[in-house]
């Protein structure tokens, strides 16, 4: 049971990983987007 237990937790974790990369990045790119557009207009 305890095998069965540390493959779930390792798979859940990956999982929860590849969440948080994913919706950091969704979540980065307008940010990204909106910081790029004042260097264009002070430039």
């Amino acid at each position: 049971m305890t095998k069965w237990l540390q493959a779930v937790k390792k798979g859940y974790v990956q999982g929860l990983k590849a969440c948080k990369s994913c919706y950091s990045e969704l979540l980065l790119l307008p940010l990204l987007r909106i910081s790029e557009k004042p260097k264009h207009l002070s430039v």
